[in-house]
């Protein structure tokens, strides 16, 4: 199940507000509910998602799996829905916190760090933002035919069938990205109008510093403008992309491992990337074990399948299964930066009694299998050294969830 806020939404003729949250099922998504809290705490957040699909008769029974965005409210260790959740159902659930918002945090920060802070919902104040406000596409920001080109060798190229299928947000975001790289941007999509700047729309955002970068512009701007480009290219972009290609969850943590190799191509300062990877750490729960272990049984190369039934070989025989069976402190894992390989993506200690992972704030921590592993023995876990772990049709972000909340919003607003 997947679930997300549609905000506060203001009923016509009534002073009052409620939040309101839509509801997904996976894998048959043509099940769609939304339901209203008592309040927006995590624990009546929670308490309604079960009351509500008490009351359509909707089993949890079968429920393993939460897709969430990576807020406090959700994700809280001790009061978060999540937490709340498991608690009242009395098993752990499989976490999968939306990678899709994860990858606009950095991105987000980096560019506040940069150029200033933001001034409202769809403003900043720095002065390369307020370049960016105004209609880049009208005469005054003329392309350079002189523009240094952005060499991107694995930058994912799309078919062209499959561009067309975009929004028309990604797609110009797209083509303008695939102009930096060629060092050639055409009069038609220089003259192409931008969405709106919106600090919940990015994909604007990105969209509007490469229109920038590729124009005419103030020295003074250059440092900011060049970076931010470099950054949206070899690690925004590139992440996205790739999480659109491959959504499935088992894919999660290795699209954060190749977040992380990709930063090193953008020539990102010691504070800048600090201030980038201090925003990977808080939102990275996909390099949790749990989701690590499923990337590393579906990874295409039989030698990570390997050393993935050998970590489930250690967890189930130093934890046990019986530990697994209890509600475990989800903890973020402190994230290696170094790390290349899946299976370094986390710091791991072990002993001959127990396998502990080093969590963000120094503590260790027992080394739990997802419930979605849990009931497997040895022999069918071994059979992933051949054959990859299947997809299981539940996605690593909450896109469609979001496309539900503005058709919920009119809805219950009327």
């Amino acid at each position: 199940v997947s679930t997300q806020s549609t905000g506060r939404i203001e009923k016509r003729n009534e002073e009052a507000s409620e939040s309101h949250y839509t509801v997904i099922f996976y894998p048959q998504t043509d099940k769609r509910l939304h339901y209203h809290p008592d309040t927006g705490k995590g624990r009546d957040i929670a308490i309604g998602l079960l009351n509500y699909l008490d009351e359509v008769g909707v089993s949890t029974d079968d429920v393993k799996i939460v897709g969430m965005d990576g807020t406090n409210v959700n994700t809280g260790k001790d009061n978060g829905c999540i937490r709340i959740l498991e608690e009242k159902l009395h098993r752990k659930l499989h976490w999968s916190i939306c990678l899709l918002h994860h990858a606009e945090l950095p991105l987000r920060n980096l560019f506040i760090m940069l150029d200033g802070p933001t001034n409202s919902n769809d403003s900043f104040s720095g002065p390369v933002g307020r370049q960016l406000s105004k209609d880049l596409w009208n005469g005054e920001f003329p392309v350079r035919t002189d523009f240094q080109r952005i060499p991107c060798p694995t930058f994912p190229t799309l078919d062209e069938n499959v561009v067309a299928e975009l929004n028309s947000d990604h797609k110009y975001l797209y083509k303008i990205i695939k102009g930096v790289i060629d060092g050639y941007v055409s009069e038609e999509l220089a003259a192409k109008k931008i969405g709106p700047l919106n600090h919940s729309r990015w994909v604007t955002l990105a969209s509007r510093i490469l229109r920038f970068y590729v124009a005419s512009h103030n020295p003074v701007y250059a440092y900011t403008v060049e970076k931010m480009a470099k950054y949206i290219i070899y690690v925004y972009y590139t992440m996205i992309t790739a999480i659109k290609m491959k959504p499935d969850v088992i894919h999660g943590s290795s699209h954060l491992l190749e977040e992380i190799k990709n930063l090193d191509d953008v020539g990102l300062t010691r504070l800048e990337r600090a201030k980038v990877e201090h925003h990977i750490q808080i939102n990275g729960y996909f390099a949790h074990p749990e989701n690590v272990l499923l990337s590393m049984l579906a990874h295409k190369d039989s030698s990570v399948r390997k050393e993935g039934v050998k970590m489930w070989l250690e967890i189930t025989t130093k934890n046990s299964k019986s530990y697994g069976l209890f509600i475990r402190r989800y903890k973020l894992p402190k994230i290696n930066f170094s790390a290349r390989e899946l299976k370094d993506l986390v710091k791991f200690k072990s002993n001959q009694f127990e396998f502990k992972y080093e969590c963000h704030d120094g503590e260790l921590q027992k080394v739990t299998l997802s419930p979605l592993l849990q009931d497997m023995t040895y022999a069918d876990v071994r059979k992933f050294v051949a054959t990859p772990l299947k997809e299981l049709n539940f996605p690593c972000h909450t896109q469609m969830v979001e496309m539900n909340v503005k058709l919920t919003s009119f809805v219950t607003a009327r």
